[in-house]
């Protein structure tokens, strides 16, 4: 549910402050949902590109400047960071509006018995566990009935984020979440 799941419920807002090419993403970062401009100076949201496609961005708009797009990198222990085009002159103040994992970095445990989903929609958490405990179960007849009620619950959570995020109906336009 960690990976899969984006809901409004689980977007976070994060500032940034940005002074060198890559900085640290928040350690509950899942996916990103806009960086933007937060100073006094600058506005916008900054582009998000492949790292590959920073370098055409330095190559129109120069080398060092104001941060224009961003890519993420992950150093392979699953530390992720953002990295930004042009490289920052000065240090910028950015936002972040970006979905967060289901556990917000806490993982349910004998200790920590609940987490923003189990909070929110507990019956999505009822049926995914009934439908990954059925082959331990034998209930093998089981799991299309679990299967089918959490994929309605998903469903029902998705199009209750695009209508609180977007408006209801799915499209390009310009989104700004906080």
């Amino acid at each position: 549910m960690n990976r899969e799941t984006r809901a409004r419920f689980l977007v976070d807002l994060s500032p940034l402050s940005v002074g060198t090419e890559e900085v640290a993403a928040p350690a509950d970062l899942v996916a990103p949902d806009v960086i933007a401009h937060d100073g006094a100076s600058y506005f916008g949201e900054l582009d998000l590109l492949g790292l590959g496609d920073l370098t055409r961005v330095k190559a129109i708009h120069g080398d060092v400047g104001v941060p224009l797009a961003y890519a993420m990198r992950s150093d392979g222990a699953g530390n992720l960071s953002f990295v930004f085009a042009p490289e920052p002159s000065e240090t910028f103040s950015l936002r972040a509006s970006y979905f967060a994992g289901v556990t917000n970095g806490n993982a349910l445990s004998d200790t920590n018995l609940t987490n923003r989903m189990v909070l929110q929609h507990p019956d999505i958490y009822l049926y995914a566990s009934l439908l990954e405990s059925a082959p331990f179960l034998r209930e093998d007849e089981r799991i299309a009935v679990w299967e089918a009620q959490l994929k309605k619950r998903l469903d029902a959570l998705e199009e209750l984020t695009q209508n609180q995020m977007y408006g209801g109906s799915l499209n390009d336009a310009p989104r700004r979440t906080f």
